[in-house]
């Protein structure tokens, strides 16, 4: 802890790219380099415009944006690096006061477990910069060091500069792990923990941890909801407790602030302060590693079969997808050598398809078992460490050249950092194939990547329901691919789905619930 008389450091809004590119090196170093190794040259980089006015937006105005429209890869994880430095601005009285906790809440357990382990690997880094007392200290170190000046305990060990949290379904310890109301803190979490705990009705929770789990992610917190569109009715019932947050007494600490995020957002009129991606004004030289992931080569290939019925095991389904990944197998070995993974992705609508297609690569002898990778249901922690055991790099944008495919369902849809150089897909809602794409050429640094599409030979074929899916949704997602598919260069990467967005899916229910004033008054 820092005492009173501890003078803070000097930290000014200008240093966040430099935070930003030191942070990043640090969390590069300590996940490519062995503990005695020297660190690899790396060029710095540094935040694009987007992430810097969002954190302006938070300087000028002491709240975050309700909203933030970013496409697939263009880094809105960086949500944790705004919020850290935000919170160090605020400490040394660069910045107004903003809320110590950060929830980053989302649909898939793959990602909030993605989450919580970047939030610790930045814990331990700048654990480590609090560490090294030698010279003057950098800009982690004083960033380490504003934050830890919250904290109110003080034991032998010192105060860490953040406190983390990680709530979802299958843990051993569903309590949420924050210790210290005053702290700067990183959670991880998904809708129903999140949920659940803002309406007094924690999962997994004891009755008399209850309120206080509530106040800690209810006041002092922004919740930033990924993929919103996948979470309409949390996105309604946070946005009404924050609005009837507001009309009870100040209490001196913010209210809950909530962010609606997605890649692919709502086409409805807002009144919402929105910032984000601008694909018509990256000219910053910060933005040029942007500009080449909005404009990356995706080639749309729609593979149409007379039998496909959405079913789960569909043998026209499992046989296509097996014959597209066949192609792209033959084209990656006629083609030239490459330094980089070439894994083709193929992600379908059932667990029943995704094992049949995996069954017919190993037994036609296509692959060998130890090539092919199958990722299918939860994936709780012991199934994903044993994957990440086996394939360190498969979950990262390097990519592993010992997996030459992976099969999925709706695991990978979202959020996952992978970087497939191909992509088969089964017709799904466009909103869900516009996150598939986002696993083709992240880092726009292929030129020839596809993604072969396979569905129906029309879109007035798709008559009953297909669950998950809806008719409707599979219908208009087929009428929104023909759209791409009649361009001159057919794609699906970011720039064109803005020109062209994705048809919004059907509501999950005819009408949003949420709290009201009756409801406090009980």
């Amino acid at each position: 802890m820092t005492s009173p008389a501890t003078k803070l450091p000097s930290i000014t809004r200008d240093e966040f790219g430099e935070f930003f590119a030191a942070l990043d090196a640090a969390l590069d170093a300590a996940r490519n380099n062995a503990p005695n190794e020297a660190p690899k040259e790396k060029q710095k980089r540094y935040p694009f415009s987007w992430q810097e006015e969002v954190l302006d937006h938070i300087c000028e105005h002491g709240v975050w944006p309700e909203r933030i429209n970013a496409p697939t890869g263009s880094g809105k994880s960086s949500v944790v690096d705004i919020h850290l430095f935000a919170n160090a601005l605020a400490a040394v009285g660069a910045a107004p006061r903003v809320p110590r906790r950060l929830c980053v809440t989302v649909g898939r357990r793959a990602l909030v477990d993605s989450q919580a382990t970047r939030a610790d690997k930045i814990l331990g880094c700048l654990e480590d910069a609090l560490a090294d007392g030698s010279g003057e200290p950098d800009i982690l170190r004083r960033v380490a060091e504003a934050l830890q000046s919250f904290q109110t305990r003080n034991d032998e060990k010192g105060s860490k500069p953040f406190e983390t949290g990680h709530i979802r379904g299958e843990l051993s310890n569903r309590n949420l792990p924050v210790t210290d109301i005053s702290a700067c803190a990183i959670i991880a979490a998904t809708p129903d923990m999140y949920g659940s705990r803002a309406l007094f009705r924690g999962y997994g929770s004891t009755k008399a941890a209850r309120p206080r789990e509530t106040a800690l992610l209810a006041m002092d917190t922004v919740m930033v909801l990924d993929e919103a569109h996948m979470n309409r009715q949390l996105l309604h019932t946070t946005q009404r407790i924050a609005e009837l947050q507001k009309r009870e007494a100040n209490l001196g600490v913010p209210t809950l602030q909530v962010v609606e995020t997605t890649a692919t957002p709502s086409t409805e009129d807002s009144d919402s302060t929105t910032l984000g991606v601008d694909i018509e004004a990256l000219d910053s030289p910060n933005d040029e590693e942007l500009r080449k992931r909005v404009h990356s080569h995706k080639e749309l290939v729609l593979r149409p079969i007379d039998k496909w019925d959405g079913k789960p095991g569909n043998a026209a389904t499992v046989n296509a997808a097996v014959d597209a990944i066949k192609d792209f197998l033959a084209h990656r070995e006629a083609g030239e050598g490459s330094d980089e993974a070439h894994t083709v992705g193929c992600i379908v609508n059932h667990v029943r398809t995704a094992i049949s297609i995996k069954e017919k690569l190993t037994k036609d002898k296509v692959l060998g078992k130890d090539e092919v990778e199958l990722l299918v249901g939860r994936m709780r922690p012991y199934d994903l460490k044993k994957l990440q055991k086996k394939h360190s790099k498969l979950f990262t944008t390097e990519g592993d050249e010992s997996v030459k495919v992976v099969v999925a369902t709706q695991t990978l849809e979202v959020g996952i950092d992978v970087d497939f150089a191909d992509l088969v897909t089964e017709l799904a809602p466009a909103s869900s194939l516009a996150q598939r794409f986002g696993r083709v050429n992240r880092l726009g640094r292929r030129k020839n990547s596809k993604v072969v599409v396979i569905g129906p030979t029309n879109g007035d074929s798709v008559k009953k329901d297909a669950p998950p899916y809806k008719a409707v949704d599979l219908s208009n997602a087929y009428g929104w691919l023909e759209a791409l598919n009649d361009a001159e260069n057919p794609s699906v990467n970011p720039a064109a789905m803005v020109k062209n967005p994705p048809v919004q899916s059907s509501p999950e229910r005819l009408l949003y619930q949420r709290p009201e004033w009756s409801d406090l008054l009980e």
